[in-house]
């Protein structure tokens, strides 16, 4: 915890430099015309390194932006990945390449059992609770950070995520 703290610290000190979002409402976030909501981390299997992320993504303009990227400060990469649903129902994931579209006037949503992010290589313990700084980046709106939150996400919120 102790590390997480000053990992925290010095990302908040670094990130002085940089643009960060203003906050729009309690664990929401704004940049341009992109509405960011309730970005999440779930909490990881026991020993595991590997966790998946949740969010909204909402585009308030008339212009269309795409999510080209996303960083997790402590995590070695993270990746767009999509559940899919293959001939015989069996269900898979698979990476998005090339972003993610955001229309104009639309939404996008990360959920269980849908997009998601998947965050690999987490070099510190995550607990619910705790939360870690994600970097958002996208083509029109550039680079957006967030605190994520560590929390198990809504239940019955489309179909179950497993790997």
């Amino acid at each position: 915890m102790r590390f997480l703290f000053t990992l925290l610290l010095s990302v908040a000190a670094a990130s002085a430099v940089h643009l960060t979002a203003p906050r729009a409402a309690a664990h929401d976030y704004a940049s341009g015309s992109i509405r960011i909501g309730h970005p999440i981390l779930a909490p990881p299997a026991n020993g595991s390194d590997v966790t998946a992320g949740y969010l909204t993504l909402r585009n308030v303009g008339d212009t269309p932006d795409r999510l080209i990227g996303v960083s997790v400060v402590g995590a070695a990469r993270v990746e767009i990945h999509e559940t899919v649903e293959l001939d015989g129902g069996v269900m898979r994931m698979q990476r998005i390449e090339g972003g993610v579209p955001i229309p104009a006037g639309g939404m996008v949503t990360f959920a269980p059992g849908g997009r998601h992010l998947m965050v690999i290589g987490i070099a510190e313990t995550l607990r619910e609770g705790d939360a870690l700084p994600l970097v958002l980046e996208f083509a029109r709106a550039g680079r957006v950070e967030v605190e994520a939150g560590v929390e198990r996400p809504a239940l019955g919120s489309r179909r179950g995520h497993t790997h």
